[in-house]
C-alpha cells in the first residue's frame, strides 16, 4: 500500500510517498527560508500564503516522481544486502546497485567509533581541566582551614596565606591574614602590659 503524506507546518511545505510503511518512494520539500530570512523569523501570514502557493506543485512532484528511486534491504544466502535503483539521464535508463549491508554501513560504523573515541578524549580533557581548576579553589581554602586550626590553638605567628587569584578566596585570605596579624599584635600588647603590671 502506498501512502501520500503532506506536511505544511511552520516554514516548509512537504509531501512524500511511502510504500508499505518502509520504503520512501519520493520526498519533496519546498522551503520558505528566503521568504522569512529578511524578517529574522517566520511571519505567519507570509507562511500561509507560501503554503497555498507551493502545496499543489509539491504534491504533484512527489506523486509524479514516486518511482524515480528506491532502496530496499533483502536476505540472500543468509546475508543482508542493500539494493537500490534510480532513474538516470534520459530515456528511462535505470541504474541498479547492490552491496552487502555490512559493507554499506562500514564507514558509518567507523565514524561512530571515531566519534566515541573523540568524545572520550574530550570528556577526559574536561575532567582533567576541571580537576586543575577546582584545585586552584580548594588548595587555598585548605590552607585557610589549617591556619584557622592553628589560630584556634593560640598559634598566632603562623605564616601568612598567599593566594595567586583575585577572587573571593583571595579576599578571604587577605582578611584572614589581617585578622591573624591584629590578633598577634594584640597578644603582644597584652603580654607587654602584663609585664609592666608585674614590675
Amino acid at each position: 500500500m502506498r501512502i501520500l503524506g503532506i506536511e505544511s507546518s511552520c516554514d516548509e511545505t512537504a509531501a512524500a510517498v511511502v510504500e508499505d510503511g518502509e520504503a520512501v518512494l519520493s520526498s519533496v520539500v519546498a522551503s520558505q527560508i528566503s521568504t522569512h530570512g529578511k524578517y529574522g523569523g517566520v511571519v505567519p501570514e507570509l507562511a500561509s500564503r507560501e503554503h497555498l502557493r507551493a502545496i499543489v506543485p509539491v504534491v504533484r512532484e512527489a506523486v509524479d516522481s514516486q518511482v524515480a528511486a528506491q532502496t530496499r534491504t533483502f536476505d540472500w544466502n543468509g546475508t543482508q544486502w542493500l539494493g537500490a535503483y534510480a532513474t538516470v539521464g534520459f530515456g528511462g535508463i535505470r541504474v541498479i546497485s547492490q552491496v552487502r549491508e555490512d559493507e554499506a554501513f562500514r564507514a558509518a560504523r567507523l565514524l561512530t567509533r571515531k566519534s566515541l573515541l573523540f568524545a572520550l578524549i574530550v570528556i577526559t580533557a574536561g575532567l582533567l581541566i576541571s580537576r586543575w581548576v577546582s584545585g586552584g579553589v580548594t588548595e587555598p581554602i585548605e590552607r585557610l582551614v589549617a591556619a584557622t586550626d592553628k589560630l584556634a590553638r593560640g598559634d598566632f605567628g603562623g605564616p601568612t596565606i598567599h593566594v595567586r587569584t583575585h577572587d573571593e578566596v583571595a579576599r578571604l585570605a587577605r582578611a584572614f591574614n589581617a585578622m591573624a596579624s591584629n590578633l598577634q599584635a594584640q597578644r603582644s600588647q597584652l603580654e607587654h602590659s602584663r609585664e609592666e603590671l608585674e614590675i
